[in-house]
């Protein structure tokens, strides 16, 4: 058994998302050199680029704190190349790499500038896709402190290890974080699957023997469960992210 191979038997439904994340720290400062990660995720890369990076995507870090509180916490990833970039590409790249995936419009000296006093601008980052392509996210290396250069030559030869790895964690990690992020009743679940099926609400209601104002104030509690703006959006979710 290789050495990836033994790494990537971790990562199995049943360890806990807390063991999961920890393990793939561990893994990711072994292999490359992290200091600390952010693991990110969207079902869709169109709510990203109307509601910006933070808001659009569900995120896990363990990034210094002072890091996340320079750029503000309510929208610290939004003008980051990188997370553009995995708009761009899912191959793993450096962070000195991600202005030429995106375009010279993606240059922003003063978080550059920001980046490079916190000793947060060497890294890397590793994409990919879910739901036949639907939904993507990646992970993000930071390497605090690190030369360049340095983290190039660590990182370069184990980018395809690195992007196995990513992928084999995102599999299980993933439907955790949707679990505790979007709780969806039975019912809310059912009129979901019916809505998205094509059915009018009272379609709906003469199927699950109902009224038809239930279908709507039931439909309402989903969208709330999957904190969406409307309808449309709450079905998307709960498609990709496998709720129903």
């Amino acid at each position: 058994m290789t050495d990836l191979q033994h790494r990537l038997r971790y990562y199995q439904p049943e360890r806990s998302a807390d063991d999961l994340w920890q393990h793939l720290n561990s893994d990711l400062a072994d292999l490359v050199g992290a200091t600390s990660n952010l693991y990110a995720f969207t079902h869709s890369p169109e709510l990203v680029r109307h509601l910006g990076f933070t808001n659009g995507l569900i995120i896990r870090h363990n990034h210094p704190a002072e890091y996340v509180t320079a750029f503000g916490e309510a929208n610290f990833l939004d003008d980051d190349p990188s997370c553009s970039a995995v708009l761009v590409t899912l191959e793993p790249f450096l962070w000195t790499e991600a202005v030429a995936l995106v375009g010279k419009s993606a240059e922003n000296p003063q978080r550059d500038a920001l980046d490079m006093s916190l000793g947060m601008h060497v890294g890397a980052t590793c994409g990919f896709s879910f739901a036949q392509g639907l939904g993507i996210g990646g992970v993000g290396m930071a390497a605090r402190w690190a030369d360049a250069d340095d983290f190039a030559a660590r990182f370069q030869p184990q980018a395809q290890a690195v992007k196995q790895l990513v992928i084999r964690f995102d599999a299980v990690m993933r439907p955790k974080m949707v679990a505790e992020a979007f709780q969806l009743a039975p019912r809310e679940r059912e009129v979901l699957a019916l809505s998205a099926a094509g059915m009018s609400g009272k379609q709906i209601a003469d199927e699950l023997g109902i009224a038809t104002k239930t279908v709507f104030s039931t439909t309402a509690r989903a969208r709330k469960s999957l904190k969406a703006a409307n309808n449309m959006e709450a079905i998307a979710k709960a498609l990709v992210y496998g709720l129903l």
